[in-house]
């Protein structure tokens, strides 16, 4: 085998467009579950250096040696209403990691495996904290609170309410009194920063790939699947997650 050969066999652009659709979805699938999981490690060592016990897994963080299907969860999990280590650090890794990837994705040459992969990571991490925030500003339009990690940082800014609160105190609260939050500015500064930077990622994220693999998706029925891929396995993901977050349980 010579040396033109074995580089044609490397490029991705030799498969045949369902292979590289294939090859593609197990990316996703396999980045969303890591960097999802290291987005709950990031909660949990965050806590570790605040001095609190949780657990954390593949979705949720709750009290210490607990599992979401328990229904005292989250019965000492406290609200604090501010910036702090425990919040930033799960949404810090999928940021460091959006940014990190697409720049690296803009200098790779090549149109291999390994360039598949770092678009995944780049768009999986975009995309984990884009949904997020997405869920947040709908559901504010629609008159409803969604507690999001940057969502909690902002929370000293409503007035008549005193941080830190239980969990529990949290969720009546928003259900009682849903207008005194979504009304309040300051609730709306960090989402919208994390939701600013993740769509820059993923805008240049996609223009990269679709730069090194359009030549083989030549189709437009493939150029589409190609683009709504993340969001054609999210749902499967999301099922994995739930299941792998009551299996395995790190008491940080």
């Amino acid at each position: 085998m010579n040396k033109n050969q074995f580089h044609k066999e490397k490029d991705l652009t030799a498969r045949s467009p369902v292979t590289l659709l294939f090859i593609w979805a197990f990316f996703l699938i396999f980045s969303i579950l890591l960097f999802t999981f290291l987005h709950e490690c990031g909660h949990g060592f965050g806590a570790y250096l605040e001095g609190e016990h949780v657990s954390t897994g593949f979705n949720r963080v709750g009290d210490s040696g607990k599992k979401p299907d328990d229904p005292d969860f989250r019965s000492d999990y406290i609200i604090k209403g501010k910036f702090n280590i425990r919040g930033f650090f799960g949404p810090l890794i999928n940021l460091m990691g959006a940014v990190l990837f697409t720049v690296i994705l803009w200098y790779r040459k090549s149109n291999n495996k390994w360039t598949l992969f770092i678009g995944a990571g780049a768009l999986t991490n975009s995309f984990i904290r884009i949904v997020p925030m997405l869920v947040f500003f709908i559901n504010a339009a629609a008159g409803r609170v969604v507690l999001e990690d940057e969502v909690e940082w902002g929370l000293h800014t409503v007035e008549g309410i005193e941080f830190p609160v239980l969990f529990s105190r949290f969720k009546e609260l928003i259900s009682s009194k849903p207008s005194l939050f979504i009304s309040e500015p300051g609730l709306y500064i960090w989402p919208f920063i994390t939701l600013a930077i993740c769509l820059l990622c993923l805008i240049l994220s996609y223009k990269k790939l679709y730069r090194f693999f359009n030549s083989r998706l030549k189709r437009l029925s493939f150029r589409w699947l190609f683009g709504v891929m993340p969001i054609i396995v999210w749902p499967v993901v999301y099922i994995i997650t739930d299941k792998l977050d009551n299996l395995i349980r790190i008491n940080w």
